[in-house]
C-alpha cells in the first residue's frame, strides 16, 4: 500500500494508567497505526538511567530524538491515523511491531519526561493530543509491585505541564480518566505510600476536572449546577491562611463544621469599592477585638483579588416587588437553637425555601412556634400599615444588620416604627405587600413608603462603608 501523510494522535499518560489496554484497543482499527514510546531510547541516552534491557534497546532502536520525531512520529505511513502512546514513567518499553498482512500498526507511546530539551516543536504543535489519567490511589499500589515509586517517576506534574502548554498553543487536549475504561475492585491502600498520594492527588484532581464527559443510557450523573453569574466560576477564596481557587476552597470532612454544622458566617456587601457595615459584621462574627485585624486582612486581600470580576445580582426584584408563600416549616425555638447566633444550622430555612420554590415564589414566610410571623427563609421582614413600619420581634430570628439599618432609617425619616408580634393576617391586609400565598395584596405594587426607604438606604450605602485598601 502506498505511503501517505498520517494524522497523528498523541496519548500522554502516567504509568499504570491502563494505557497498554487502550493501545491494543486502537490497534484493532483498520485505519490505525500504533507506536509504543518511540522516544524511550532517546530518553535513556540523554538521562543515562539504568533500566532493564537499556543497552539492548539503545543498540537496536533509534535514540536520536529529533530524528524519531521527524521520521518516525511524523513520517509517512500506510494508514490514515497514527496513535502515539506517551508515558510519563520510564518503565521498561518494548516497541511492538504488529504485522497483519501488508499493514504495519504503530502505537506511539511517549513519556512526559521524554520531552527532552531540543526536540522539535512539532511534537506538541502537530496532531491531536489525549491525556489519560488515573487516580494515584490506584496507580501507587500497582506501581509499587514493580519498582519503588517516586513523585518524579509518576509524572503527574509533567502531565499538568503538558496540559498547560497545549492549552497555550490553542490545542486543549481531551482528558480521559482510566476509571471510565475499566473499573478495578477497590482494595485497602498501603499507608507506606500515603505521602506520595498527598503529593500526587492535586495534579490528578486538576486534570480530572477537565475529563471528557461521557453519556450513557445506563448512567445519568447529575449535571453541575449552573451558577447565577457564570463569571463567578473563577473566584478566589481565603481558606486557612491563603487564597486559593474556588474549586480548592475546601475543609476537611472531619471538621466539626461538616460533621455537625458547628460554624458561624457573615455575608458582606461591597458598594462602590467600600464594604458596607464592616465593623458591625465583624463584631457579630468575632467576639474579641484583638482578632479583627487578621480577619480584616483576609477580607481585604480576598476582595482585592476578586472585587472587579465578582458581582452579585440583586436578590429580589426591588422594582416590582416580591411574591411570597407561607411555609409550613417553623422557625427554631431559642431554647433549642438560638437564631441570634449566625450559625450554619440552616436546614429549617432550606426546607422553607424548597416550599417557596415549589410554589414559584421568591421566598417563604416562616412563623414562630405560636404562629406569628418571624422572617422569611433568607431575610428579616417589614410591613407598612397606614404609614407605620412594623417588623417582628427578633426572638425567633437573627436580628440582622440590614434590619437594624432599616430601623434606624425609618426613625430618621420621621416614620413610626413598631417592633412587636405580627400575625399572618396582618401581612395579608398590609398596605405595601405585593403578593402572599397566591393572593395579590393591595394594588400589588411597591408602595411609596417602601420606595422612600429604598432611596435613603441606597444613599446610606453610597456615603458610608470601609474603603478597600489599594495594597
Amino acid at each position: 500500500m502506498a505511503e501517505q501523510e498520517i494524522e497523528v494522535i498523541h496519548s500522554w499518560s502516567a504509568p499504570r494508567s491502563l494505557s497498554t489496554s487502550l493501545m491494543y484497543s486502537f490497534a484493532q482499527r483498520d485505519d490505525m497505526e500504533v507506536l509504543d514510546e518511540p522516544l524511550y531510547p532517546a530518553f535513556l541516552r540523554v538521562t543515562g538511567f539504568d533500566r532493564p534491557y537499556g543497552e539492548e534497546i539503545l543498540s537496536k532502536i533509534e535514540s536520536d530524538g529529533n530524528k524519531v520525531v521527524k521520521e518516525v512520529i511524523f513520517g509517512p505511513g500506510a494508514k490514515k491515523y497514527r496513535y502515539c502512546k506517551m508515558h510519563t514513567f520510564d518503565c521498561l518499553l518494548l516497541i511492538f511491531l504488529l504485522y497483519d498482512g501488508n499493514f504495519l500498526y504503530f502505537w506511539l507511546m511517549h513519556m512526559a519526561k521524554q520531552r527532552l530539551p531540543g526536540l522539535p516543536d512539532d511534537l506538541m504543535k502537530k496532531g491531536k493530543h489525549i491525556i489519560l489519567i488515573r487516580n494515584p490511589l490506584d496507580i501507587l499500589p500497582s506501581f509499587d509491585k514493580v519498582v519503588p515509586p517516586s513523585f518524579k517517576e509518576l509524572g503527574l506534574a509533567d502531565l499538568v505541564t503538558i496540559y498547560s502548554e497545549l492549552c497555550e498553543l490553542g490545542k486543549s487536549p481531551v482528558i480521559v480518566d482510566a476509571a471510565d475504561l475499566q473499573q478495578d475492585p477497590e482494595v485497602p491502600f498501603p499507608m507506606s505510600l500515603y505521602d506520595l498520594l498527598e503529593q500526587s492527588l492535586p495534579f490528578y484532581n486538576m486534570l480530572r476536572r477537565n475529563v471528557r464527559k461521557t453519556s450513557s443510557l445506563l448512567k445519568s450523573p447529575l449535571p453541575e449546577p449552573d451558577l447565577p453569574v457564570p463569571a463567578n466560576k473563577n473566584l478566589l477564596a481565603w481558606v486557612g491562611d491563603e487564597i486559593v481557587p474556588r474549586d480548592d476552597a475546601k475543609v476537611s470532612v472531619f471538621d466539626s463544621i461538616v460533621q455537625g454544622g458547628d460554624g458561624v458566617w457573615e455575608g458582606l456587601r461591597v458598594y462602590n469599592g467600600k464594604v458596607f457595615k464592616l465593623e458591625e459584621h465583624l463584631d457579630r462574627l468575632v467576639k474579641g477585638k484583638q482578632k479583627f485585624g487578621k480577619v480584616k486582612q483576609a477580607i481585604f486581600r480576598t476582595l482585592i483579588r476578586n472585587v472587579l470580576p465578582e458581582w452579585k445580582t440583586p436578590v429580589y426584584d426591588n422594582t416590582h416587588g416580591v411574591n411570597l408563600v407561607t411555609a409550613t416549616t417553623r422557625r427554631n425555638s431559642p431554647n433549642n437553637l438560638d437564631s441570634k447566633i449566625h450559625h450554619n444550622n440552616l436546614l429549617n430555612n432550606i426546607l422553607a425555601k424548597i416550599e417557596g420554590n415549589n410554589a414559584n415564589a421568591g421566598d417563604a414566610i416562616m412563623l414562630d412556634k405560636d404562629g406569628y410571623v418571624s422572617e422569611t427563609n433568607a431575610t428579616n421582614i417589614f410591613l407598612v400599615k397606614k404609614g407605620r413600619v412594623l417588623t417582628p420581634h427578633a426572638d425567633y430570628c437573627l436580628p440582622g444588620i440590614t434590619r437594624a439599618t432599616v430601623m434606624e432609617l425609618v426613625v430618621k425619616e420621621n416614620l413610626v416604627l413598631e417592633e412587636r408580634r405580627i400575625s399572618l393576617s396582618e401581612f395579608h391586609t398590609a398596605d405595601e405587600v405585593v403578593k402572599i400565598d397566591g393572593r395579590i395584596v393591595g394594588d400589588g405594587k411597591v408602595g411609596p413608603v417602601t420606595q422612600r426607604i429604598q432611596k435613603v438606604y441606597k444613599k446610606e450605602t453610597e456615603e458610608s462603608g470601609v474603603p478597600i485598601p489599594s495594597y
